[in-house]
C-alpha cells in the first residue's frame, strides 16, 4: 500500500488497480493487456454505469466508449490496431468518480 492509500499490482498481461475514492468506497478495475497491440480490455466492478476515454500523451481524447454491464461488472474494449505506438491513458468515469490509468500501445 502506498502513501496515498492506493495499491497497484502489475504484470505484462494485466493490471489490477484497487483505488479508494473520496467517499471511502473501493473501486476495482482491470485494464489488460498492457502493453497492448490490438485491443485494450477494461473491466470495472462498480454499481453505476462507467464511461472510458482513451487519451493520448497530451490528454486529448482519442476515443470514448460506454462500458456495458455484464453480471457484477462493467466491460468494454478499445480497438487500438489503427493507433500509433506510444504512451496513452484510460480515464474511467462513474458518477463523480474518475480514475486515470496509463497504458502502452506497441506494434
Amino acid at each position: 500500500v502506498s502513501r496515498n492509500g492506493c495499491q497497484t499490482t502489475s504484470s505484462r498481461y494485466a493490471d489490477q488497480n484497487i483505488v479508494t475514492s473520496v467517499e471511502g468506497r473501493t473501486t476495482t478495475f482491470y485494464v489488460y493487456p498492457n502493453p497492448a497491440d490490438e485491443r485494450i480490455m477494461i473491466e470495472v466492478i462498480e454499481s453505476n454505469p462507467v464511461r472510458a476515454q482513451l487519451l493520448d500523451g497530451k490528454g486529448a481524447s482519442v476515443e470514448t466508449i460506454n462500458l456495458h454491464q455484464a453480471q457484477d461488472r462493467w466491460k468494454g474494449e478499445f480497438d487500438v490496431t489503427g493507433i500509433s505506438e506510444g504512451n496513452y491513458f484510460i480515464r474511467l468515469t462513474s458518477g463523480k468518480k474518475s480514475i486515470t490509468h496509463q497504458v502502452i500501445i506497441r506494434k
